[in-house]
């Protein structure tokens, strides 16, 4: 099924020499002009495509950075409860782990 009418791809410019504008009809009859014709007459005219980012997103940029740089454990805190659990002394609170286990399941 052909929805949009338009000939297959890689076919130059359909035969009709001396055009550098094509256009074609779209779904609805419109006359739609060929991209590529487009884009030749901007990259002709010494014209050139930009990026520009806001300020917020240089800025989440860097603090993307930031993070990336950052430890991914925490050996000082590991350590330290690697030696609490094994001499004896780590205690957790029954209510603080009921609390922890609750909002880890989400009820």
């Amino acid at each position: 099924m052909d929805i949009n009418r338009l000939p297959p791809q890689g076919t130059g410019n359909y035969g009709r020499s001396g055009r550098t504008e094509r256009s074609r009809e779209n779904a609805a009859g419109d006359s739609v002009r060929d991209a590529s014709a487009s884009e030749s007459r901007t990259a002709s005219a010494g014209q050139s495509d930009g990026v520009s980012l806001s300020d917020g997103v240089r800025e989440l940029q860097r603090v993307g950075r930031h993070v990336q740089s950052l430890p991914d454990v925490r050996e000082e805190r590991v350590t330290e409860l690697r030696t609490q659990i094994s001499n004896g002394s780590y205690q957790v609170s029954d209510e603080s782990l009921a609390t922890s286990l609750l909002q880890f399941t989400g009820i």
